[in-house]
């Protein structure tokens, strides 16, 4: 027997279906809120959902919320990085302050000796002394001219000045080897005295010897008294 619904005759099969798709309505309906309940605390699933409903029908739905948990232990620190390229070479500092002198070298070597410089003035007489034996003779055939030139000692105990040496210089080289006698004089013109004789001295090869007083006879000549020199070449 049918019924009116909503004004229209409705047969009983056809009441019956009506329940029956309200019955599944409600049980999808009962599902899909289980179903977005549990999207709530599973990610995964959530993602693997929206994807399908994305992809068939254009739904997005919104995302899970995730379970806060602590944090992690810190990480190992990463191995080093690879060196980075050198930078370009700075400018120039400023010049620092000049150092302390260095000690002074050791000396040089000696020079060359310079060339010998004039003759000088003759000094003046020392006390006791005498220049008389200063003069130019000539030795005979070898020389015609050489200097000579007397020293004096001082004998403390007598406090007297006797003869040192007689220096001859400017020999020439003839005369070289020869044997020469010195006479030593006082007195003065017309009255001279012979006061020693130094005998057969060989002249050496030099231009300038001296003859010491320890060739002379005697030994201990007065310095003040002497007055001349002669020489003669004796072989």
């Amino acid at each position: 027997m049918a019924s009116l619904v909503g004004g229209f005759p409705v047969r009983p099969e056809e009441r019956q279906t009506g329940r029956k798709g309200l019955i599944v309505t409600s049980i999808i309906f009962t599902i899909a809120i289980v179903l977005l309940f549990l999207l709530q605390f599973s990610p995964s699933v959530n993602f693997a959902v929206s994807s399908a409903l994305g992809n068939s029908f254009g739904i997005s739905l919104p995302a899970a919320r995730g379970l806060e948990v602590p944090a992690g232990p810190q990480g190992s620190p990463g191995s080093p990085g690879a060196q980075g390229i050198p930078g370009p070479a700075g400018l120039n500092g400023a010049d620092g302050a000049d150092g302390a002198d260095g000690a002074d070298g050791a000396d040089g070597a000696d020079g060359a000796d310079g060339a010998d410089g004039a003759d000088g003035a003759d000094g003046a007489d020392g006390a006791g002394g005498i220049n008389q034996g200063v003069g130019a003779v000539t030795l005979g055939a070898c020389d015609d001219s050489i200097e000579v030139r007397m020293s004096s000692r001082l004998s403390v105990s007598d406090a007297q000045f006797y003869l040192n040496e007689v220096t001859l210089s400017d020999v020439a080289a003839p005369c070289f080897g020869a044997k020469i006698d010195v006479y030593l004089f006082s007195g003065s013109p017309g009255s001279y005295v012979q006061e020693a004789v130094a005998s057969g001295f060989t002249i050496p090869s030099n231009a300038t010897f001296a003859i010491p007083y320890t060739e002379f006879a005697p030994t201990d000549v007065e310095s003040e008294p002497l007055s001349r020199f002669l020489f003669e070449i004796s072989g």
